[in-house]
């Protein structure tokens, strides 16, 4: 019995774990950089919930290797901190390709945005 409690407390602390996993924000060490700004970017929309998926050309800005703020068309934006929209903003750390000379190809990153319904958006982005 003491054998079957251990083990089912070490399957629903691992099972903890995982899930809490995928929202940690990691930030990879990177020696490449770009600047802070405002960059046009291929941006993959997919709603899973609804399974709509569709792709644009959208604004980002990044601050510090990280897409912080997507920006429509519509005016309206979504970004990482504190919001009154009721989402939560996971991810938006650059990932960089390079080319032969070792200069920045391009850069790329996911953002997932989290609804207090729980609707999963996920947000492919690729700046060049």
């Amino acid at each position: 019995m003491k054998k079957r409690l251990i083990i089912i407390c070490l399957l629903i602390f691992s099972t903890s774990c995982a899930l809490f996993a995928q929202f940690v924000e990691y930030t990879p060490y990177q020696s490449q950089n770009i600047k802070n700004d405002w960059y046009s970017a291929s941006v993959k929309y997919l709603n899973l919930k609804t399974n709509t998926q569709a792709t644009y050309t959208l604004n980002v800005k990044v601050e510090s290797n990280r897409v912080v703020i997507i920006s429509f068309e519509n005016n309206g934006s979504l970004h990482s901190g504190i919001n009154n929209e009721g989402y939560s903003y996971y991810g938006g750390s650059l990932y960089f390709e390079m080319d032969s000379n070792n200069n920045v190809k391009a850069a790329t990153t996911t953002v997932t945005i989290l609804t207090s319904n729980g609707s999963n958006t996920t947000f492919k982005i690729r700046i060049e």
